[in-house]
């Protein structure tokens, strides 16, 4: 369904004045895509006007776009065009991670061409501060990934790599493009709890329709039925997280499944973060 399906999240801080974030996720772009999409998401952004776009991750469905011109042009025609309308922010996911043999960065295709786009801020593992608002964009490694998220030692080892310390006085927005047991009590009480805000996505809502409320879905990127907490605004003290169902949910790399993603409409989070 070429059609945004909308969820509305208002947050309240001390911290800054009134700021409002377009979040989306998983646009799993490909050589065969529509790209009625991006023009339907240009549209509503230019008419929202929101400070930021926060993006968090799997733009490409297969690093293929990258080798043909005519593809990739569009992507990057898009991705500028909303650098001209909000401060665009982007991590990675898994898909642009899955390049390289050797998950090393450095030979990411994709970073080096988003790195290229005027305006637009790749967060690999970096933080961008404006506004009192502190953007952390963490890509675990692929080997995080190729293990579905089951060894957490992987897990704290990348996000030790980032060596930052958050001033508690700005508002402190993670960017990560997988949700998986973020709020679990070995990674949020050593890690994660001097964030305000984590933005994710990967899960593709467990294939919920959005309309229906709560956090569990019908099954996972790691094929688990009924998992939990895939979806939606789920609070651990102070920390909120909001995960985006995603834009594309049934992607050309899911095989004949992809043919049912007229099922599902483009998912977007307008998030207000106002004053208290």
């Amino acid at each position: 369904m070429l059609k945004i399906v909308k969820s509305n999240y208002t947050l309240k801080s001390n911290k800054i004045d009134n700021i409002s974030i377009i979040h989306i996720s998983d646009l799993h772009y490909d050589i065969e895509y529509n790209t009625k999409r991006l023009n339907i998401l240009t549209k509503e952004i230019s008419n929202v006007k929101p400070n930021y776009v926060c993006i968090t991750g799997d733009i490409l469905d297969n690093s293929s776009v990258l080798n043909n011109e005519k593809a990739y042009k569009i992507m990057y025609d898009f991705l500028e065009n909303l650098c001209t309308l909000s401060t665009v922010i982007i991590t990675l996911g898994n898909h642009e991670l899955k390049q390289s043999k050797n998950y090393s960065r450095d030979y990411c295709d994709i970073v080096v061409k988003l790195k290229r786009i005027p305006n637009l801020i790749l967060l690999d593992n970096e933080v961008f501060i404006n506004d009192n608002i502190c953007f952390v964009g963490f890509n675990p490694s692929y080997e995080y990934y190729d293990k579905l998220g089951r060894d957490y030692n992987i897990f704290n080892k990348d996000f030790d790599k980032l060596d930052i310390k958050l001033d508690k006085e700005k508002y402190n927005i993670l960017l990560i493009h997988t949700p998986k047991d973020l709020l679990e009590d070995n990674i949020y009480n050593n890690r994660l709890n001097n964030f305000d805000l984590i933005l994710a996505g990967h899960t593709h809502g467990g294939l919920m329709p959005v309309k229906f409320k709560g956090h569990m879905g019908i099954i996972s990127p790691g094929k688990r039925f009924f998992p939990k907490n895939v979806r939606g605004h789920l609070i651990k003290e102070k920390t909120h997280l909001i995960i985006c169902s995603g834009i594309v949910r049934l992607s050309n790399t899911s095989g004949i499944f992809h043919y049912f993603n007229f099922l599902y409409k483009m998912h977007v989070n307008y998030i207000s973060i106002r004053k208290n």
